[in-house]
């Protein structure tokens, strides 16, 4: 359990560091003298977009036994 905590909250960093580094790219575009590309703008919203994806996430489970299932009346 503390494995899955620290995952999540390894995972939630990354994040915020990425969306740092995302502010600051967009905040420096305005600034004339540095250089900066598209491709790397690129990279790191698709870099967000991954980490975003990788999350745990909860999923919760309901069954639903069906009266037609030759199962459900076998007890």
């Amino acid at each position: 359990m503390e494995k899955k905590i620290d995952q999540k909250q390894e995972s939630k960093n990354s994040l915020n560091t990425i969306d740092e580094a995302i502010k600051s790219f967009f905040e420096d575009l305005k600034n004339k003298e540095k250089k900066l590309s598209v491709s790397d703008a690129i990279r790191l919203l698709e870099l967000r977009k991954q980490l975003a994806s990788e999350q745990i996430r909860e999923v919760k489970v309901t069954w639903v036994e069906s009266s037609k299932s030759p199962f459900a009346n076998s007890k």
